[in-house]
């Protein structure tokens, strides 16, 4: 992969998720969103911003569930040649992510 591909990739630092998993890993709606990064600075300054209570989550993340049913979003606008919103091409299945690939090379 050349210099330039890696330049053009945006760096995720979290995430929006409409809902949270169960005890039994069974997929909870939320009426709020709930936002989880590996940041707890980043976590931290959202819930100051839109409510609730900054936890530790899933493997070194870190989670809130906003007290906000809307949030604004900015999406940044692509350049010809990039790819909407994905730095992956990926391949989900229930137990998780399966295979992923950047383009040029897939790893599991």
């Amino acid at each position: 992969m050349s210099i330039i591909e890696l330049q053009r990739r945006q760096r995720e630092i979290g995430r929006l998720r409409m809902g949270t998993k169960g005890p039994k890993g069974n997929p909870i709606k939320l009426d709020t969103w709930r936002l989880t990064s590996p940041n707890p600075e980043l976590i931290t300054a959202a819930a100051q911003e839109y409510g609730g209570k900054p936890k530790p989550w899933d493997n070194n993340q870190w989670e809130i569930i906003t007290e906000q049913a809307a949030l604004p979003v900015i999406i940044p606008p692509l350049t010809p040649g990039q790819e909407p919103a994905s730095q992956h091409l990926e391949l989900w299945a229930k137990g998780g992510l399966i295979r992923r690939c950047d383009g040029q090379t897939a790893w599991i």
